[in-house]
């Protein structure tokens, strides 16, 4: 289940918000050993910032609350894609932040095949993509071609890094 704060007004909005969506998840299917099926990720707009609420305290917020992952995403999909209004800096301290935190890291907003990698590099559990994958953008159809593109550029990333871990 993912939460969004584009118009929570601090980190107690994000806190009752995030607990309350947690406790619905929880309350959902469960599997045969009883354990929610359902998780909560929580999701920050780089573009439209909780007022008070830096991003490493939105992390902490969702992990106290019992959030499983963070999502840092763009409300304006016409707008910037995440690689324009976050310096590289940023989005890798975010994904490190989630990261000690315990939480699944997520990015997503307008981004481009050549972002893919970039951002898959700096560790992000998942990469979001929907314009990437569709001929003419974001409301256009989903292509076999741009998706066998995106594949592929994921497994160079995996296999850059499995090379990069065996060096190591």
């Amino acid at each position: 289940m993912k939460v969004a704060f584009a118009r929570a007004r601090g980190g107690a909005d994000v806190a009752t918000l995030t607990r309350a969506a947690v406790r619905g998840a929880r309350s959902g299917h469960r599997n045969a050993g009883g354990r929610a099926l359902t998780g909560v990720v929580a999701v920050a707009y780089a573009d439209c910032p909780v007022v008070g609420l830096s991003l490493t305290r939105f992390i902490e917020i969702a992990r106290i609350e019992g959030a499983v992952g963070v999502l840092l995403d763009t409300v304006d999909k016409q707008g910037p894609g995440l690689r324009t209004v976050l310096p590289h800096a940023a989005l890798a301290s975010w994904v490190a932040a989630a990261a000690d935190a315990r939480l699944l890291s997520a990015l997503a907003g307008r981004l481009t095949a050549e972002d893919v990698s970039a951002l898959m590099d700096l560790g992000a559990n998942v990469v979001g993509v929907r314009g990437a994958a569709c001929q003419g953008g974001r409301s256009g159809a989903v292509t076999a071609s741009l998706v066998r593109d995106l594949t592929q550029r994921c497994r160079h990333v995996q296999a850059a890094s499995v090379a990069s871990d065996r060096r190591a």
